[in-house]
């Protein structure tokens, strides 16, 4: 796992891209995006790893 990880213990993102096999990834786009790392994973394969195609995708197929 390479968690890079701020002094202040936050979590760094390189990119506006949804990492599935990085746990600081799913972590943080689990809770902002309110759902589970299951839904986080089926979302990333139906819709790729940019984070707008996976909210669009969220959208179109999850009503919540």
């Amino acid at each position: 796992m390479t968690d890079d990880l701020k002094p202040s213990g936050e979590h760094v993102f390189r990119s506006n891209l949804i990492n599935i096999h990085d746990e600081g990834d799913v972590r943080y786009w689990t809770e902002k995006l309110g759902c589970t790392s299951d839904e986080l994973k089926i979302a990333v394969l139906g819709a790729g790893a940019h984070v707008p195609k996976v909210r669009e995708w969220m959208g179109k197929n999850w009503n919540r």
